[in-house]
Protein backbone atom coordinates (compact mmCIF):
# COMPACT_ATOMS: atom_id res chain seq x y z
CA UNK A 1 0.00 0.00 0.00
CA UNK A 2 1.28 3.21 -1.24
CA UNK A 3 2.30 5.78 2.00
CA UNK A 4 -1.10 7.75 3.02
CA UNK A 5 -0.48 11.46 1.27
CA UNK A 6 -1.01 14.71 3.51
CA UNK A 7 -4.05 15.31 5.50
CA UNK A 8 -5.16 12.01 4.53
CA UNK A 9 -5.85 9.19 7.40
CA UNK A 10 -7.32 5.80 7.32
CA UNK A 11 -10.61 5.14 9.36
CA UNK A 12 -12.79 2.65 9.95
CA UNK A 13 -16.42 3.16 8.95
CA UNK A 14 -17.80 3.50 12.67
CA UNK A 15 -15.58 6.43 12.33
CA UNK A 16 -17.06 8.50 9.42
CA UNK A 17 -20.45 7.57 9.82
CA UNK A 18 -22.99 8.88 12.16
CA UNK A 19 -24.32 5.49 12.34
CA UNK A 20 -24.30 2.05 10.86
CA UNK A 21 -27.53 -0.20 11.12
CA UNK A 22 -29.33 -2.27 9.24
CA UNK A 23 -33.50 -2.84 8.76
CA UNK A 24 -35.94 -3.96 10.73
CA UNK A 25 -35.06 -7.69 12.22
CA UNK A 26 -38.89 -8.22 11.97
CA UNK A 27 -40.69 -6.59 9.44
CA UNK A 28 -44.01 -5.70 9.61
CA UNK A 29 -46.75 -8.39 7.07
CA UNK A 30 -47.02 -6.76 3.49
CA UNK A 31 -49.85 -5.25 2.06
CA UNK A 32 -50.96 -4.49 -1.60
CA UNK A 33 -50.78 -0.40 -1.19
CA UNK A 34 -48.03 1.83 0.76
CA UNK A 35 -44.31 2.00 1.88
CA UNK A 36 -42.28 0.06 -0.53
CA UNK A 37 -39.82 -2.50 1.26
CA UNK A 38 -36.64 -3.07 -0.50
CA UNK A 39 -34.51 -5.77 -0.04
CA UNK A 40 -31.08 -6.90 -1.12
CA UNK A 41 -32.84 -7.76 -4.55
CA UNK A 42 -33.72 -4.07 -4.80
CA UNK A 43 -29.75 -2.90 -5.39
CA UNK A 44 -29.19 -3.13 -8.93
CA UNK A 45 -26.13 -1.46 -10.96
CA UNK A 46 -25.50 0.89 -8.27
CA UNK A 47 -28.57 2.31 -7.30
CA UNK A 48 -31.82 1.20 -5.39
CA UNK A 49 -34.49 -0.33 -7.48
CA UNK A 50 -38.50 -0.31 -7.26
CA UNK A 51 -38.71 -3.76 -8.95
CA UNK A 52 -40.56 -6.69 -7.46
CA UNK A 53 -40.47 -4.68 -4.52
CA UNK A 54 -42.84 -5.56 -1.59
CA UNK A 55 -45.14 -2.77 0.86
CA UNK A 56 -45.56 -2.47 4.34
CA UNK A 57 -48.53 0.32 5.57
CA UNK A 58 -48.03 3.84 6.39
CA UNK A 59 -48.44 2.56 10.59
CA UNK A 60 -46.00 0.03 10.27
CA UNK A 61 -43.36 2.21 8.59
CA UNK A 62 -43.91 4.81 11.58
CA UNK A 63 -42.79 1.44 13.96
CA UNK A 64 -40.30 0.11 11.83
CA UNK A 65 -38.19 3.89 11.28
CA UNK A 66 -37.60 4.04 14.90
CA UNK A 67 -34.84 1.96 13.80
CA UNK A 68 -33.62 3.07 10.84
CA UNK A 69 -35.78 5.87 8.37
CA UNK A 70 -33.61 6.12 5.29
CA UNK A 71 -32.33 9.81 4.15
CA UNK A 72 -30.94 11.41 1.16
CA UNK A 73 -27.04 10.06 0.91
CA UNK A 74 -26.86 7.14 3.37
CA UNK A 75 -24.94 4.76 1.62
CA UNK A 76 -26.89 1.04 1.47
CA UNK A 77 -24.85 -2.11 1.13
CA UNK A 78 -26.19 -5.81 0.56
CA UNK A 79 -24.93 -7.42 4.19
CA UNK A 80 -26.87 -11.23 3.16
CA UNK A 81 -26.63 -13.57 0.51
CA UNK A 82 -25.02 -11.10 -2.36
CA UNK A 83 -22.52 -9.34 -0.12
CA UNK A 84 -21.06 -5.44 -0.55
CA UNK A 85 -22.84 -4.04 -3.60
CA UNK A 86 -23.75 -0.61 -2.77
CA UNK A 87 -26.34 2.38 -3.20
CA UNK A 88 -26.69 5.77 -2.55
CA UNK A 89 -30.19 6.63 -1.28
CA UNK A 90 -31.62 9.44 -3.65
CA UNK A 91 -34.08 12.62 -2.69
CA UNK A 92 -37.81 11.58 -2.51
CA UNK A 93 -37.27 7.87 -2.10
CA UNK A 94 -39.13 6.67 0.97
CA UNK A 95 -38.71 2.74 2.15
CA UNK A 96 -38.92 0.37 4.52
CA UNK A 97 -35.24 -1.41 4.83
CA UNK A 98 -34.86 -5.24 4.80
CA UNK A 99 -32.38 -6.68 7.41
CA UNK A 100 -30.28 -7.61 4.87
CA UNK A 101 -29.83 -3.87 3.92
CA UNK A 102 -27.33 -2.24 6.18
CA UNK A 103 -27.40 1.45 6.27
CA UNK A 104 -24.54 3.78 6.63
CA UNK A 105 -25.01 7.36 7.32
CA UNK A 106 -21.99 9.36 6.52
CA UNK A 107 -20.43 12.24 9.17
CA UNK A 108 -19.56 15.15 8.11
CA UNK A 109 -15.99 14.32 7.36
CA UNK A 110 -17.25 11.97 4.50
CA UNK A 111 -18.85 12.23 1.11
CA UNK A 112 -21.53 9.76 0.20
CA UNK A 113 -20.06 9.47 -3.15
CA UNK A 114 -16.71 8.95 -2.03
CA UNK A 115 -17.51 6.45 0.31
CA UNK A 116 -19.77 4.71 -1.85
CA UNK A 117 -16.93 4.59 -4.42
CA UNK A 118 -14.36 3.32 -1.36
CA UNK A 119 -16.83 0.47 -0.64
CA UNK A 120 -17.26 -0.25 -4.03
CA UNK A 121 -13.11 -0.59 -4.14
CA UNK A 122 -11.25 -3.83 -4.86
CA UNK A 123 -10.08 -3.85 -1.64
CA UNK A 124 -13.02 -3.39 0.46
CA UNK A 125 -15.10 -5.80 -1.64
CA UNK A 126 -13.05 -8.66 -1.08
CA UNK A 127 -13.36 -7.81 3.25
CA UNK A 128 -16.63 -7.69 2.43
CA UNK A 129 -17.35 -10.81 0.79
CA UNK A 130 -15.02 -13.03 2.87
CA UNK A 131 -16.45 -11.58 5.77
CA UNK A 132 -18.93 -14.37 6.74
CA UNK A 133 -16.65 -17.06 6.75
CA UNK A 134 -17.84 -20.59 6.43
CA UNK A 135 -21.73 -19.89 7.40
CA UNK A 136 -24.21 -21.25 4.55
CA UNK A 137 -25.63 -18.16 3.86
CA UNK A 138 -23.14 -15.11 2.86
CA UNK A 139 -23.32 -12.65 6.02
CA UNK A 140 -21.72 -9.73 6.13
CA UNK A 141 -22.31 -8.71 10.16
CA UNK A 142 -22.65 -5.02 11.38
CA UNK A 143 -19.80 -5.44 13.87
CA UNK A 144 -17.16 -6.20 10.96
CA UNK A 145 -18.98 -3.58 8.10
CA UNK A 146 -18.23 -0.62 11.36
CA UNK A 147 -14.88 -2.41 11.31
CA UNK A 148 -13.92 -1.99 7.50
CA UNK A 149 -10.87 1.05 6.86
CA UNK A 150 -11.08 2.79 4.35
CA UNK A 151 -8.89 5.85 3.22
CA UNK A 152 -9.82 9.37 4.15
CA UNK A 153 -8.88 12.47 2.30
CA UNK A 154 -9.88 15.96 2.69
CA UNK A 155 -13.24 17.18 1.79
CA UNK A 156 -11.80 18.83 -1.16
CA UNK A 157 -9.93 15.88 -2.74
CA UNK A 158 -12.95 13.29 -2.09
CA UNK A 159 -15.08 15.78 -4.08
CA UNK A 160 -12.67 16.32 -7.00
CA UNK A 161 -12.20 12.15 -6.83
CA UNK A 162 -15.31 11.81 -7.34
CA UNK A 163 -15.52 13.89 -10.19
CA UNK A 164 -13.36 12.67 -11.95
CA UNK A 165 -14.69 9.22 -11.32
CA UNK A 166 -18.04 10.39 -12.38
CA UNK A 167 -16.73 12.84 -15.11
CA UNK A 168 -15.06 10.27 -16.70
CA UNK A 169 -17.30 7.33 -16.42
CA UNK A 170 -17.82 6.06 -19.69
CA UNK A 171 -15.04 7.05 -21.75
CA UNK A 172 -12.17 5.07 -23.06
CA UNK A 173 -9.16 6.21 -20.91
CA UNK A 174 -5.65 6.76 -21.61
CA UNK A 175 -3.29 6.94 -18.38
CA UNK A 176 0.56 7.86 -18.91
CA UNK A 177 1.65 7.52 -15.34
CA UNK A 178 4.95 8.52 -15.93
CA UNK A 179 3.96 11.80 -17.51
CA UNK A 180 2.78 14.78 -15.47
CA UNK A 181 2.21 18.25 -16.02
CA UNK A 182 1.76 21.09 -12.96
CA UNK A 183 2.70 18.58 -10.75
CA UNK A 184 -0.29 16.05 -11.42
CA UNK A 185 -0.42 12.79 -13.16
CA UNK A 186 -2.53 13.21 -16.72
CA UNK A 187 -5.77 11.26 -17.11
CA UNK A 188 -7.02 11.21 -20.82
CA UNK A 189 -10.12 10.08 -22.08
CA UNK A 190 -9.31 9.73 -25.67
CA UNK A 191 -8.21 5.71 -27.15
CA UNK A 192 -5.79 3.80 -25.50
CA UNK A 193 -3.02 3.97 -27.27
CA UNK A 194 0.65 2.01 -27.64
CA UNK A 195 2.00 1.08 -24.27
CA UNK A 196 -0.96 0.94 -22.58
CA UNK A 197 -2.17 -2.64 -21.75
CA UNK A 198 -5.58 -2.11 -21.11
CA UNK A 199 -8.59 -3.08 -23.75
CA UNK A 200 -9.74 -0.11 -25.94
CA UNK A 201 -13.11 1.04 -24.57
CA UNK A 202 -12.21 0.31 -20.96
CA UNK A 203 -14.65 2.56 -19.42
CA UNK A 204 -12.67 5.18 -16.88
CA UNK A 205 -14.25 4.48 -13.99
CA UNK A 206 -13.61 0.88 -14.20
CA UNK A 207 -9.81 1.42 -14.36
CA UNK A 208 -10.03 3.94 -11.25
CA UNK A 209 -11.67 1.21 -9.23
CA UNK A 210 -9.53 -1.68 -10.65
CA UNK A 211 -5.82 -0.77 -11.03
CA UNK A 212 -4.27 -1.08 -8.80
CA UNK A 213 -6.61 -2.58 -6.75
CA UNK A 214 -6.47 -0.35 -3.74
CA UNK A 215 -8.35 3.13 -3.99
CA UNK A 216 -5.21 4.75 -1.74
CA UNK A 217 -2.42 3.25 -4.49
CA UNK A 218 -5.06 4.79 -6.94
CA UNK A 219 -5.50 7.77 -5.73
CA UNK A 220 -1.86 8.99 -5.09
CA UNK A 221 -1.03 7.52 -8.43
CA UNK A 222 -3.72 9.18 -10.63
CA UNK A 223 -5.39 11.40 -8.92
CA UNK A 224 -3.32 13.30 -6.28
CA UNK A 225 -0.48 16.29 -7.35
CA UNK A 226 2.72 14.41 -6.64
CA UNK A 227 4.14 14.24 -2.99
Amino acid sequence: MSELPSGWAMASLKQVAAFVTDGDHNPPRRVREGVPHLTARNVKGGHLVLDGCTFISHEDFAKVSRRYAPLPGDVIVTCVGTLGQTAIVPEGLTFSADRNLAAIRPNEAMLSSFLKAALDAPGPQTVMQSASGSTAQPHLYLGDLRELTIPVPPLAEQRRIVAIIEGYSGHSIEVQSDYRRDGRCECFYRTPVVGVHDPPGLEVRDYLLDHPANLVDLCVELLLPVQ
